[in-house]
């Protein structure tokens, strides 16, 4: 699947829309740009394959030469320059002005997006053609949901997907400054460079794609075609009218369908029952939400965004730092990596409903710690939390262990952290996380005793003077084989034997911290049988 094609069958189009004349790979035609000093640079763009397909347009992967005979593939939006059926004279050369103008707001958010910005045109079979170069962007919101197949559920999915809400409604807040509508959100439009669950990764995606973009007040289209996702148009552009609040509320049923919410507002047949279903929707959305078996915390957040967006009139302009603010008041519950500053952040106390693993996810493959580390189960007390940092100091080490899948891989991601005494012994070493990728076959239960067991032949090794030691753990199954070994019943298990075998004269702890249960604690000894649990 093309990571750039068009959703087809949520676009309404008349049966005389024309075919877009396809540009065959090898094709190659001459760009014009010009250096600081206005002489003409001439380069050669050669197409490569085909990205994707718009109503109006082709998007292809190009091949450009430098200056220095180096090669740089790009991306290269082309499409007919004028289509007088469609009134469309000038529509690429528009987007691209939009584009241009967008440049320094990706780069403001860190974004390389459109580094490449330039506009030509040229002539093919007495065709007038006018493209657009811009950086390549393989990936899309389709391909970064493939990560989460059959995850869909899970906080870390819905965590992340809030963060790319975030950034979208940066840029729409950015769009609506300069009286700009975009009227065309979906996942085939938000763009990323890399495939990754990490949601500080997914925070660099991209709002890409103004061919519909226009002035606020503008038509959106004739009375004989339709062009956008009519799943998410809200009903100004059924009617006819791009207004700005119409943006916000594509955004809030795009998210919506990213949760599975509500399916069938998606399953849409044509401009007319798209509008019914919206209007019977909008005149009842907080009750027909309630009524879905969704997470509540998703529900009661679409309640208060939906709650804002009623207020607004078809002349206003939606506030985005207004919007933000409520999906950062829910985004918290979804997190399950909460450290000391997000405690320390939230202004009043209350419960956070949250799972929790000890250490912050910085970037694929890689965990990090900040000065301090927090412990606990769920409908936390931040009051509460912020005590618990006193009662560390008692242990030596701090160690979580968590089993990941990445793709087709399994593994143990071991991140341990030592208090100021021991750090001493390891040149001032505050922490580290250990990253072993095992058989893909292997049970989680499995990855996660095998991480137990690196990490304690690692304290063995390396720091037989200390003596404390607490281990995070967030699996139940691991659990009951700690049960197993303190009852000193006798398993099949190669890795629970092996954990046995492993055992020495350090005290552990063991913290569960998947649910509410109390933390389970061990005194271990080179004899199964002097475990002490309490």
């Amino acid at each position: 699947m093309n990571s750039l094609s068009i959703i087809t069958n949520a676009i309404e189009v008349d049966e005389s829309f024309p075919s877009v004349p396809l540009l065959p790979s090898g094709f190659s035609f001459q760009h014009i740009s010009k250096s600081s000093k206005d002489a003409q640079i001439i380069s050669e763009i050669k197409i490569k394959s085909i990205l994707g397909k718009g109503c109006f347009s082709y998007i292809y992967e190009c091949e450009v030469g430098n200056s220095d005979g180096s090669k740089k593939n790009i991306a290269v939006k082309i499409a007919e320059e004028r289509c007088s059926n469609l009134q469309n004279e000038g529509r690429i050369y528009n987007e691209y002005l939009i584009e241009r103008k967008l440049r320094n707001f990706f780069g403001s958010l860190h974004i390389s997006l459109m580094n490449l910005v330039t506009y030509g045109n040229f002539c093919n079979n007495n065709i007038n053609f006018g493209y657009i170069v811009m950086d390549i962007y393989k990936y899309n919101m389709n391909d970064v949901k493939k990560l989460f197949t059959n995850n869909f559920q899970s906080d870390e999915y819905k965590f992340a997907m809030i963060n790319v809400c975030l950034t979208l409604c940066s840029a729409l807040k950015y769009l609506s400054i300069h009286n700009l509508v975009h009227s065309d959100m979906k996942s085939d439009n938000i763009l990323c460079k890399k495939l990754s669950t990490d949601p500080s990764l997914l925070q660099n995606v991209v709002l890409a794609d103004y061919g519909l973009t226009n002035l606020s007040g503008s038509p959106c289209r004739t009375s004989r075609y339709f062009l956008g996702p009519l799943s998410y148009a809200h009903i100004d552009l059924l009617d006819n009218i791009k207004s700005l609040r119409s943006d916000s509320y594509m955004l809030v049923f795009y998210i919506m369908d990213l949760f599975e919410i509500l399916p069938e507002l998606k399953q849409i047949d044509g401009i007319e029952n798209a509008r019914q279903k919206k209007t019977s929707f909008l005149n009842n959305e907080k009750n027909i939400l309630m009524k879905s078996n969704k997470d509540t915390r998703l529900i009661n957040m679409f309640i208060d965004v939906f709650g804002y967006l009623s207020k607004l009139n078809i002349k206003d302009c939606p506030n985005y730092d207004n919007i933000t603010d409520i999906f950062l008041k829910y985004l918290p519950s979804f997190k399950s990596t909460l450290t000391k500053y997000d405690c320390l952040e939230v202004k009043k106390s209350g419960n956070v409903e949250t799972k929790f693993q000890i250490f912050e996810i910085s970037k694929e493959k890689s965990l990090i710690f900040k000065n301090n580390i927090t412990i606990f189960g769920s409908d936390i007390d931040i009051i509460k939390l912020k005590n618990i940092y006193k009662d560390l100091n008692k242990f030596d080490i701090i160690a979580c262990i968590k089993a990941f899948i990445q793709y087709s891989n399994r593994g143990f991601v071991s991140v341990y952290k030592y208090n100021d005494e021991a750090k001493k012994l390891k040149n001032n070493i505050l922490s580290q996380a250990i990253t072993k990728m095992l058989s893909p076959n292997i049970k989680r239960k499995n990855a996660v005793l095998k991480g137990i067991i690196y990490l304690l032949n690692f304290f063995n090794r390396e720091y037989a003077t200390l003596q404390n030691i607490l281990v995070v753990i967030d699996d139940s199954e691991v659990t009951s084989a700690l049960e197993k070994i303190q009852k000193n019943e006798k398993t099949g298990s190669t890795y629970e034997n092996e954990l046995i075998e492993c055992i020495s004269d350090k005290k552990i702890t063991f913290l569960y911290t998947d649910d509410n249960s109390n933390p389970i604690v061990a005194k271990t000894t080179k004899m199964v049988s002097d475990l002490q649990w309490k």
